[in-house]
């Protein structure tokens, strides 16, 4: 542990991811899913399925169904989920506890999601969590999603961050693989929805098997 808390010693700010990793809004995205491929008369799928992706680019969530409604599937998916998604939205055990501790040790906290900046800030200011983040990203705020780096660049010019004091927090492989092509040291914590596959081989710095453990490590 000791070595591991050496390795984060300089780290000052904090990119998380959101879902799986601060939030679970999991029913509002099955929902918002599903509600999708039935108004494209596609079939639907089981919750189990849909969790597999949550975190990843929409293109993993749609599949292998028809290529040219694609663009409507994602434009549907977020009609319904302004609402759904937004009030499905239920922080993890401890992770507001733990982030008001990295906080108030001096971190500099941020968020970098897949989700649509619209649902990612109605999210923010349903759990009152506006005064946490210095700066956010959602997916739509860039070209490129994660794994591309294209995010993490985003925050860490945003907050005017020096890579070598700045750590990725995930809980998917997208997260690590963007956190290495930024150059920047990349914490995971076990995915909630049964898409752990991979995590390990991905050599992360740190692997953790719950939120509130960051602080034996960042405070």
């Amino acid at each position: 542990m000791a070595r591991d808390r050496d390795k984060f010693a300089n780290v000052c700010n904090i990119i998380f991811d959101l879902d799986g990793t601060l939030i679970d809004s999991s029913a509002g995205i099955i929902a918002a899913a599903n509600g999708a491929f039935e108004q494209l008369g596609l079939p639907a799928r089981t919750p189990e399925e849909i969790r597999k992706f949550i975190g990843f680019p929409h293109e993993y969530l749609y599949g292998d169904c028809p290529a040219d409604d694609f663009e409507e599937f994602k434009r549907i998916f977020r009609q319904i989920g302004n609402e759904v998604i937004v009030n499905a939205a239920r922080p993890f055990d401890g992770v507001e506890m733990t982030m008001g501790l990295l906080a108030a040790n001096g971190h500099k906290l941020a968020l970098a999601t897949s989700k649509c900046r619209r649902h990612l800030e109605s999210i923010i200011s349903r759990l009152g969590w506006e005064n946490y983040f210095a700066a956010i990203s959602g997916g739509d705020d860039v070209s490129k999603i994660k794994p591309d780096p294209e995010q993490i660049d985003f925050i860490l010019n945003a907050l005017g961050a020096n890579r070598e004091q700045t750590v990725m927090v995930g809980d998917t492989v997208n997260d690590f693989q963007a956190a290495r092509a930024a150059g920047i040291l990349v914490i995971g914590i076990k995915s909630p929805f049964n898409n752990d596959d991979g995590l390990i081989e991905s050599e992360p710095d740190l692997l953790l098997d719950t939120f509130c453990q960051l602080t034996e490590y960042l405070i």
